[in-house]
């Protein structure tokens, strides 16, 4: 019996699948036109009109923009402007035919208000080497410093997305990702539904340098789990609600640093 050794607990395995888009959808993406400004920002102009397919195709054409980074123009409702070059990404989604389910992929993008105080927490400095996991389309990242930041991501279009935004990305289930460096800042936002959470922040601090800093964003109830990151020092925000729009959900922020 001493020479027994305990099974390694692999991590539930959850299916993460695309959401089928209509094909008038995938006819209005691909007429349209990608445009770069004098600034950098770049826009696509849809050709068709509401007349012509119909203003509940128009709105979802507008909805996978908007999934992709789009926000639309001020005072233009056929125009949306992105921070980076979407055509191979509208290419992708041609071929596809569709989205990363949000729900499958517990995709909810970090609102930028609360992403800067996240990594205010993390207090990167010049020497840090920093990992978003799981990081969707790199909403924290875009605030952390891009030359020494990793990207993990499971979705092969959001990985796209990140590598035309400029990030150094792995493309990974995170739980299944063993690297051979570890990292000063991990900075992260996981998912939530089905108790995933505590798998990936457990998962993320066993890539922490000696002396490093985990700053997660988590759900309200997290504070109350025993025998969570033992050993580490660990402070929790207040109750922040409100941040992710259309949903319930109630976050804390955790900072936790390793010994």
């Amino acid at each position: 019996s001493e020479h027994r050794v305990k099974p390694t607990r692999q991590p539930k395995g959850f299916e993460l699948f695309g959401r089928p888009l209509p094909f008038k959808v995938l006819e209005v993406l691909g007429h349209g036109s990608v445009t770069t400004g004098k600034d950098g920002e770049w826009s696509f102009s849809r050709s068709y009109h509401d007349s012509d397919v119909g203003k509940a195709v128009m709105s979802e054409v507008g909805g996978v923009l908007e999934a992709i980074g789009g926000v639309r123009k001020a005072g233009d409702s056929t125009t949306w402007l992105l921070d980076y070059n979407p055509k191979e990404v509208l290419h992708t989604i041609g071929i596809t035919g569709c989205l990363p389910d949000a729900m499958a992929h517990q995709y909810y993008p970090t609102p930028e208000s609360l992403g800067r105080r996240v990594v205010a927490e993390a207090a990167i400095e010049e020497h840090h080497e920093c990992l978003e996991p799981s990081a969707g389309q790199g909403n924290l990242a875009a605030l952390m410093p891009i030359d020494r930041t990793i990207c993990v991501e499971v979705s092969d279009l959001h990985c796209q997305i990140l590598r035309a935004k400029g990030h150094r990305v792995v493309k990974s289930d995170f739980l299944k990702w063993k690297p051979r460096k570890r990292f000063d800042r991990i900075v992260m936002n996981p998912p939530f539904d089905e108790g995933r959470w505590p798998a990936h922040l457990e998962h993320a601090a066993s890539l922490v340098a000696q002396g490093g800093r985990l700053v997660a964003v988590l759900p309200k109830g997290a504070p109350r789990r025993k025998g969570l990151l033992p050993g580490w020092s660990m402070c929790w925000s207040e109750e922040i609600e409100g941040e992710f729009a259309g949903t319930s959900a109630v976050v804390v922020i955790l900072v936790a640093e390793r010994g």
